[in-house]
C-alpha cells in the first residue's frame, strides 16, 4: 500500500464517518421537528426546538468535529502526499 492509498483510505474513512454522523444528526432533527430541512438543520438558531435540544447539539458538535478533522487531515495529509509534496502541521495566516 502506497501513502497515497493510505492518505485516500483515511479520508474515505473519514468521510464515512460524517455520512453516518450527518444522518444521526439528521434522524434527530426530524424527530424534533418533521419536516425540517438541510438548511435548517445545519442552521438550528431560528429554531427553538433544535437549538434547545441538548442531544440535537451533541450530535451536532460530535458532526462538527469531524468535518474540522477532516479538513485539517486533508490539507496537512491528505494532499501533500498527494502532491508528493512534504506533509507537516498546517499554515494559518501569514505564518
Amino acid at each position: 500500500m502506497t501513502p497515497a492509498d493510505v492518505a485516500m483510505a483515511v479520508d474515505q474513512e473519514l468521510q464515512r464517518l460524517i455520512d453516518h454522523q450527518t444522518a444521526r444528526v439528521n434522524k434527530r432533527a426530524q424527530s424534533l421537528v418533521p419536516g425540517c430541512s438541510w438548511e435548517e438543520m445545519m442552521n438550528p438558531d431560528g429554531i427553538p426546538a433544535l437549538k434547545n435540544d441538548a442531544l440535537f447539539n451533541y450530535e451536532d458538535g460530535q458532526l462538527a468535529g469531524l468535518i474540522s478533522a477532516q479538513i485539517t487531515i486533508r490539507g496537512s495529509i491528505v494532499m501533500p502526499v498527494l502532491r508528493q509534496e512534504p506533509m507537516g502541521p498546517p499554515k494559518f495566516g501569514a505564518d
